[in-house]
């Protein structure tokens, strides 16, 4: 189960930029992702309309957390680590 569905409602408001929505909803690697719709905080729909050093920053974090993401992914399907 994906974290963002355990954290309850509340706890997770404004935590993602809404820049990122699309490109979290539209990558198959990452599987299918629920959101509360408050975990969204404002900033530009998409991408293309940031900033080029913070589109820089934001595509450079997703990466690592998708890398996060997946290894625990992996370890948890492979049952190497119980607390994935």
């Amino acid at each position: 189960m994906a974290a963002m569905e355990r954290l309850e409602p509340g706890q997770v408001d404004g935590w993602v930029p809404r820049c990122l929505q699309e490109a979290i909803i539209s990558d198959n690697a990452l599987g299918v992702q629920t959101f509360d719709r408050h975990a969204f905080i404002d900033s530009p729909r998409n991408l293309s309309e940031c900033d080029p050093p913070l589109r820089e920053e934001l595509q450079y974090t997703l990466k690592k957390v998708k890398q996060i993401y997946q290894r625990a992914r992996t370890c948890k399907t492979r049952g190497r680590d119980k607390n994935t």
